[in-house]
Parts: structure tokens; C-alpha cells; sequence
């Protein structure tokens, strides 16, 4: 099927966000965790000045998997990144709305405690865009090799 050759958290993420199937949050949450697990990257947070925060790989994925997921379409463009054949400035290109900071805080909040403040600190200090980039990669690449499939 076209679901064959994906990874666990390609399969559930776009289980997620193209099936609207819930019931795969916690499945991509796990496969997510695995993949992180020997990210070397991740492991010098124990390093920082600050410590490691337990919970807080689990809230910046959660959050990344809302992200990339659920997205609201951005309302400038329409959805499709352009406005006047350039970028659209709203939007950067990504068609996506961006998730309101308290929306990322009441999820990462289920894993974490958490408040704006500290969400603004945390994201800084243990570059959450890192992991969000990760998990998005999974989401692109798992539906760039499903489109190959159905194409072929």
C-alpha cells in the first residue's frame, strides 16, 4: 500500500494530520521519543547551564506534532504561500497560520509547567525550532514518498 516504507512517525503523523485520526497522537508521541532518543543534539541539553527539564522533549513534540498536524490555513493566501507571485508576508510561504503562543503553552503545559514567559525562555534556550523541524521533515518526507507511490 502507500502507507509501506514509512517510518512509524511518518505513518502517524500523517495518520494525524491527513486522516484526522486522533486516536494516532500517541503512537507518533512514542515513534517521536524513539527518534529522539540518541539525537545527540537533545542529549547536550543535560549539559546546559540550566539542567535538563523532564517533560520538556514530550511538550515540544506534542506541541510540534499540533503544529505540524493541525494547521490553520492562513487566511492572506488562501492557503497557497503566494500572494501576488512572491511569499506571502503573513504566512512566509508556508500557506500555514501560525499556532498562537498560548495554544503551544496549554499543550506543552499538559507535559510541563509551563507559562508564555517560560515558554519564550525554553524555546530559546532548548531550540524548539530544531525539534519542530524534525518532526515536520518526518510529515514532508513521509508524503513526498506516499505521492512517489501513488504516482508510480
Amino acid at each position: 500500500g502507500a502507507m509501506g516504507g514509512l517510518s512509524d512517525l511518518q505513518r502517524n503523523i500523517l495518520m494525524l494530520s491527513w486522516c484526522g485520526d486522533r486516536s494516532s497522537f500517541h503512537p507518533a508521541m512514542r515513534a517521536a521519543l524513539v527518534v529522539f532518543s540518541d539525537d545527540e543534539r537533545i542529549q547536550s541539553w543535560r549539559q546546559k547551564r540550566n539542567g535538563h527539564k523532564p517533560g520538556l522533549l514530550q511538550a515540544f513534540i506534542a506541541v510540534s506534532l499540533a503544529e505540524v498536524s493541525m494547521p490553520e490555513m492562513c487566511r492572506k493566501c488562501q492557503g497557497t504561500g503566494t500572494v501576488a507571485a512572491s511569499d506571502c508576508p503573513r504566512c512566509e510561504g508556508s500557506g500555514r497560520k501560525a499556532m498562537p503562543q498560548r495554544e503551544k503553552v496549554a499543550i506543552a503545559s499538559n507535559y510541563v509547567r509551563m507559562s508564555q514567559p517560560t515558554w519564550s525562555r525554553y524555546t530559546r534556550e532548548y531550540d524548539y525550532g530544531y525539534v519542530y523541524q524534525k518532526i515536520k521533515d518526518a510529515h514532508d518526507d513521509g508524503l513526498r514518498r506516499i505521492k512517489r507511490q501513488l504516482v508510480a
